[in-house]
């Protein structure tokens, strides 16, 4: 098998799919669209600017993936992006997922996953965290965050590593937004 044709075929194998979450009103059911995940090519450089803090305040966006800062800024400054975006955005604090493609119903069927290194996502969790930063952009301007392709994890690749514990419970943990939404109700994690 050629390199390329190797490249190719992990660069589709990688991930399979992301689960986002929609609850349409309060107090209804949570409904999951899962969609299938792609790996970019390029990297992608955001501006965060300050209106992007302030309209993640107004939509409280503390703990919450769609709705933190940075999600508002890769939103707004969808043009930076070398696919199309669709407006749903999960940011997580080491991954970003970003909708490319609908199905007919609306819901999210494809998405980009990039990977960060910013600590927007915790800084923005933290007790009074986006007044933080909205002071930080306002005295330094615009700060740009790197969106960069995440490195390959497949198969033989990946370093094995003794998952669980050593006693056989499983650790409950929370992960991705379930994460970022314990660490804002605990009154943020540490910067």
């Amino acid at each position: 098998m050629t390199t390329a044709r190797r490249r190719r075929r992990q660069r589709i194998v990688r991930h399979l799919r992301h689960p986002f979450h929609f609850k349409v009103e309060p107090g209804a059911k949570v409904f999951t669209a899962w969609a299938r995940v792609r790996v970019p090519t390029t990297d992608v450089t955001l501006p965060l600017k300050v209106e992007h803090v302030r309209e993640s305040i107004r939509l409280k966006g503390i703990g919450n993936t769609a709705t933190c800062s940075m999600a508002v800024c890769a939103r707004r400054e969808a043009e930076c992006f070398p696919h199309p975006v669709e407006g749903y955005i999960d940011w997580f604090y080491k991954r970003a997922f970003v909708v490319s493609r609908l199905d007919k119903n609306g819901m999210p069927c494809e998405c980009y996953v990039y990977a960060h290194k910013d600590g927007i996502g915790k800084l923005n969790d933290t007790k009074g965290g986006q007044q933080k930063l909205l002071a930080q952009l306002e005295i330094d301007d615009d700060r740009l965050i790197v969106l960069r392709v995440p490195p390959p994890s497949i198969g033989k690749d990946r370093i094995k590593r003794p998952t669980g514990r050593k006693d056989g419970k499983k650790r409950l943990q929370p992960r991705g937004a379930k994460l970022r939404f314990a660490a804002a109700q605990m009154g943020g994690v540490p910067a």
